[in-house]
């Protein structure tokens, strides 16, 4: 017998330096077996600059910055995960998972991480 879930998620932000960003994201579970879960994502994140960000600063503001941080942009992640379920200690796990993160200020990275997980 197949079983699937499905995970959506919004988020919103907003501060007193204007900036605003918003998060969708969208997880997809199938469990492959009594001890296997296959889990694909996708990410999208989006994000206005803070009010006082400028090219060149040429008089004294108040505020300066140059930290790419409160800059505007947007990142994709696209991702998939395997965990494993061991059968001799309850709460435990192997995983692996490879996520594409990019960024559009020019930023790309593969990224690959492994673990076991105890519960205790």
């Amino acid at each position: 017998m197949e079983k699937s879930a499905i995970r959506l998620t919004l988020r919103y932000y907003t501060d007193d330096w204007n900036i605003h960003s918003h998060t969708e994201e969208a997880e997809y579970y199938m469990y492959l077996s009594g001890q296997d879960i296959l889990r694909l994502n996708l990410r999208y994140y989006d994000q206005s600059k803070a009010y006082f960000v400028k090219g060149a600063y040429t008089s004294p503001d108040l505020y300066k910055s140059s930290s790419p941080q409160i800059e505007a942009f947007n990142s994709q992640v696209v991702g998939v995960k395997l965990t494993h379920a061991l059968e001799d200690f309850p709460g435990g796990s192997i995983e692996g998972k490879y996520e594409y993160y990019t960024q559009s200020i020019n930023v790309h990275a593969n990224i690959f991480m492994s673990g076991v997980r105890f519960t205790f």
